[in-house]
């Protein structure tokens, strides 16, 4: 019951995927993760929180042996968690990764402080600043390396630093052999900082030195070549610079050799909001390019599949509602590849509860349960939330608008509607809906409103 929001998801070559997910629910808010073992079977734990507290951010990593890692914060103890499992799904204590921390950046709007960097096979770095108000001008990174947990958290700064607020954070790639960056900048922004390099698999980073601290760059039209989060080389194709700025770029791996490019372009209506997720191919030389809008559903986090060149894209079935009442949430994974199988089975299409009156005519919402062409006659048209016309193709669970003439003092009008999946299935399904209160109406029987 309740609806939920996918906050993270991993997945990595010999690894099975996990899911961050908060579930939301009258009188509770629930963090929970979802970790799948080595033979496919899903398994639970809940983060804890209180009523004074909850993570701002939970993130996940992939371990050695087909392992995995949840971390979170608690920011009512300042402290940032952690808690592993086994490949077979076993699951270990929670552990404390670093105290007495800061677990929450403000500025404009809240966001998470501590940073993570994994290199996919063991190795775990975890940085943040000092508690506030007295230590928040140190920083502190507590490490991890294979077949052990993390050891004491260090104070990379001199003891006596003092007077920044707001200082920010940067882990660099693990390499090969175990060495890793955590750098520092000045109050809010680039400038004169400092860094502490870990050579090798050393026990612990050397001294700090001043360093030019500028944030991490990301794929733009002039920079079109970075390191992804694992470290992983990208470098993109003019052409395909042209859809950037690119955010949350991940290259995933198969066997054979198959290299895919997943990233998301910032939204075309709301410059500043995540728009659609888009999948690039490794051509001559490398270079990523001929990108193919994969999802228009911001919410989804890509996922590995098992076929070479899938990619799954992961989000629960009610996070393009718009305000629909559902009272079920379901976690979905929707593949996306060249040799994705047709649907077996027509698409089920369903009816939204609600639906409105606006401009003489009633907005019904419409959805399917597979990749399906919504058909609009003479006497409806296809529309967005807003009432704007749709081309009427939509992924699954997305939710489009039926327009339809507004019965003349009736209290009840009856909806038909057909619609074609991607195998050529035709469904027919109907619904009556009924007048609520002024503006409103309602599916099933007037009782049900």
């Amino acid at each position: 019951g309740g609806e939920s929001d996918l906050l993270a998801a991993s997945s990595a070559p010999a690894h099975p995927d996990a899911y961050a997910v908060f579930h939301r629910k009258i009188g509770a808010n629930i963090y929970s993760v979802v970790h799948r073992d080595s033979h496919g079977h899903a398994h639970r734990f809940d983060i804890p929180v209180t009523s004074q507290t909850f993570p701002q951010a939970v993130r996940l990593v992939a371990l050695e042996g087909g392992a995995g890692m949840a971390l979170w914060d608690e920011g009512r103890t300042q402290r940032v968690l952690a808690r592993q499992w086994a490949g077979d799904g076993r699951l270990g204590a929670v552990q404390v990764v670093l105290s007495q921390v800061d677990t929450v950046r403000s500025g404009d709007f809240d966001a998470p402080q501590w940073r993570v960097r994994s290199d996919g096979r063991g190795t775990v770095v975890v940085a943040s600043t000092g508690a506030s108000p007295d230590r928040a001008a140190s920083v502190f990174a507590a490490l991890r390396d294979p077949v052990g947990g993390f050891g004491p958290q260090q104070e990379l700064t001199p003891p006596a630093t003092r007077g920044i607020d707001d200082r920010p954070v940067s882990v660099s790639p693990i390499a090969a052999d175990g060495s890793v960056a955590v750098s520092w900048g000045p109050d809010s922004g680039n400038g004169l900082g400092g860094r502490a390099i870990r050579a090798g698999r050393a026990a612990r980073f050397g001294p700090a030195v001043a360093q030019p601290f500028a944030g991490e760059p990301g794929l733009t039209a002039q920079n079109q070549s970075i390191l992804a989060d694992d470290g992983t080389p990208i470098t993109i194709s003019p052409a395909l610079a042209r859809l950037c700025p690119c955010t949350r770029p991940q290259v995933f791996r198969w066997g054979d050799g198959t290299r895919v490019l997943v990233f998301q372009i910032l939204g075309t209506e709301f410059a500043t909001e995540a728009g659609d997720w888009y999948v690039a191919r490794a051509g001559a030389g490398a270079i990523f390019d001929a990108a193919v809008d994969a999802t228009q559903n911001a919410s989804s986090l890509p996922v590995r599949r098992a076929r070479p060149g899938e990619i799954g894209f992961a989000r629960f079935d009610t996070n393009t509602d718009q305000g629909l009442f559902r009272q079920h949430s379901r976690l979905i994974v929707v593949p996306f590849g060249p040799r994705v199988p047709r649907s077996r089975r027509p698409a089920r299409l369903s009816f939204g509860t609600f639906a409105r009156a606006a401009a003489g005519h009633l907005l019904v919402p419409v959805f399917c349960d597979r990749f399906c062409r919504v058909r609009s006659g003479t006497l409806s048209r296809v529309t967005d939330f807003r009432g704007r016309l749709h081309p009427g193709r939509l992924e699954p669970f997305s939710v489009v608008y039926m327009r339809v003439a507004l019965p003349a003092r009736r209290g009840s009008t009856r909806v038909r509607l057909s619609v074609t999946d991607d195998a050529g299935h035709r469904t027919v399904a109907g619904a009556t809906f009924v007048r609520r209160r002024a503006g409103q109406w309602c599916l099933g029987r007037a009782s049900a409103c």
